[in-house]
Formats: structure tokens, C-alpha cells, sequence
């Protein structure tokens, strides 16, 4: 039966278990009507996601190995800058902002929007730089309130093992998922990226991986936030195209942290949450595909 609504151009949704108190989840199943080789490219290429995507600010693509200051020219604390630009100056622990202790007393000691948005942008190259070059566990961690440090890297790392399948059908790919930077496989393609979306009326920007690669004749895909500024802690998100005689059928579970979900009544609220994330990200996939499929149309 789920076949035929799929095929029928029905977006399937539900939800899997949490793999803790703080993760929201959202699994989705549709057919797009274009090639799996044209889901490939649209994949990787981050510069459309504006047309599919409202809550999307800005973006930029970081495409060079070392990157460069220059890369987050386009970076602004917008919108509500000035409360922003306050909040990062009287930084301290907690899960307000996504910072380092040492990011924290870097903050503290400026006191202008100029400075502030500069070392910003530092931050973000110096995190893109430490996951480029160490993968995971370079990524620096979120200094909590009573001097606790939350760890993405163990977050996300959790995230890739629980992709049973994936490990199963794909190894060399969710070896490289896991082990990243090393092991990458023979025909892997990725791209990187920051992206500031609007969450709660304020900027929330983030460093996104997406990698993927063909696994005989299904193409298999995944994209990690590795920081984000505010709001959660990171999301993991991974999935498979298959070639049908329609096009493409698309399977994807996306795994989001967040620590507004966690404590007194965590299971309520992660129920709460997850359906308002897969509501959202539902409505984002319709757009997409609703601008996907004309293009290849006129082809």
C-alpha cells in the first residue's frame, strides 16, 4: 500500500525511536520524477536550498580544503543584530549560544557589532578547519552551564551507527561517515557549506557536510550540521535514491539534537517536536520538488 502512494507522488512521513532525551527525528519516503544521476547533483549543490527552504537566510560554499576568511564574508548576525551582537558579548555557559569556553572569553573581551561579526566568521573558519582536518572529534565542544562540556562529535557519531542499514548495505561509505576525514571511498562526492537560518526570529547559522556516492545503482547520501550557532546542538541526516521508471524514490531520516527537548516531560515534548520539524521539513521537500521536476521537464 505504501508503495502504490508513493508512486502515486504521495510524501510519506513518521517518526523513529530517539536514540536520547534530546533528539527529535523525522523519516520521509517520496518519488521525485527526475533521474537519480540529476538527484545526485542537486544533492551536493547546497545553492538552491534559498527556493525550497523560507527559514534559509543566506548561504555561502566553502570550496577550497583550507578555506579562507573570505568565505564568510556573507556571514551576518541577522536579523536582530544588535540583541545578537549583545548576547555574544555577554556570552557565558549554557545553552543559549553554541560556543567553547575558550570562544566564550574571546567574545567577552570585544565591544562593537564589527568586532563581534568578525570573529564570528573566525569561528566558524577555525571549526571548519578542525572538522576538515580531524574529523569529528576535532569539532570544539558547547561549554554548558557548571562547567559541563556537551560533545557534538559523540552526538553525531552515535547518530551514524545507529544508520544500521546504511552500515549493512553501503560499509565502505559509513566508514568513511564515521571515520571522516579518512577512508573516503572511491567515487565520494561532497560539499561544504554554512548556512544561517531563521529560528525563533534570530540568526542561527551552521556548518553543513553533505556527502554521497553510488552504491551499485542506488545512490546513497547524508548531510551532518557539525555547529550550529543556536537553538540545537547538531542534526545528522541520511538516505538512499532509487531509480524506479517515475525517477527517483527518496528515503531520508534526519536526526536533530536539541536541548529544549530534554528533562521534565522529554517524551512529550520530543513527540511535540519532532512533529513540527517533519511538518516543516515536509513542506520544504514539496518545494523542492515542485521546482526539481519542471526543470527536468523542460529538458
Amino acid at each position: 500500500a505504501d508503495v502504490k502512494k508513493i508512486r502515486d507522488g504521495q510524501l510519506l512521513q513518521d517518526t523513529v525511536e530517539s536514540g536520547s532525551e534530546r533528539e527529535l527525528t523525522a523519516r520521509f519516503a517520496a518519488l521525485v520524477k527526475m533521474p537519480t544521476e540529476s538527484f545526485q547533483k542537486v544533492f551536493i549543490d547546497v545553492s538552491k536550498k534559498k527556493e525550497s527552504d523560507p527559514s534559509v537566510i543566506d548561504l555561502g560554499l566553502i570550496e577550497q580544503e583550507e578555506g579562507s576568511i573570505q568565505d564568510f564574508d556573507g556571514v551576518k548576525l541577522e536579523p536582530k543584530k544588535d540583541d545578537m551582537v549583545k548576547a555574544y558579548i555577554n556570552a557565558k555557559p549554557g545553552s543559549e549560544l553554541n560556543l567553547s569556553q575558550e570562544e566564550i572569553d574571546i567574545f567577552n573581551s570585544l565591544n562593537n557589532t564589527e568586532q563581534v561579526e568578525h570573529q564570528f566568521r573566525s569561528m566558524l573558519l577555525n571549526r571548519y578547519r578542525k572538522f576538515r582536518q580531524h574529523g569529528l572529534k576535532g569539532i570544539p565542544p558547547y561549554r554548558r552551564g557548571g562547567g559541563v562540556d556537551y560533545h557534538p562529535h559523540e552526538e553525531l557519531a552515535r547518530k551514524a551507527d545507529l544508520a544500521k542499514i546504511i552500515k549493512r548495505e553501503a560499509p565502505e561509505f559509513h566508514r568513511h561517515l564515521s571515520e571522516y576525514p579518512k577512508n573516503k571511498p572511491e567515487g565520494l562526492e561532497e560539499s561544504f557549506s554554512w548556512i544561517n537560518f531563521e529560528v525563533d526570529g534570530k540568526p542561527t547559522i551552521s556548518l553543513v557536510h553533505r556527502m554521497g556516492r553510488l552504491e551499485g545503482d542506488v545512490y546513497v547520501f547524508a548531510e551532518r550540521h557539525y555547529y550550529v550557532g543556536r537553538s540545537h546542538n547538531c542534526v545528522h541526516g541520511i538516505g538512499g535514491a532509487f531509480p524506479v521508471d517515475e525517477g527517483t524514490v527518496l528515503l531520508y531520516l534526519v536526526r536533530t539534537t536539541t536541548d529544549q527537548v530534554a528533562g521534565f516531560g522529554s517524551s512529550a515534548k520530543r513527540a511535540i517536536g519532532s512533529r513540527i520539524m517533519g511538518g516543516q521539513m515536509a513542506a520544504n521537500f514539496e518545494r523542492a520538488r515542485a521546482s526539481m521536476e519542471p526543470n527536468e521537464k523542460e529538458l
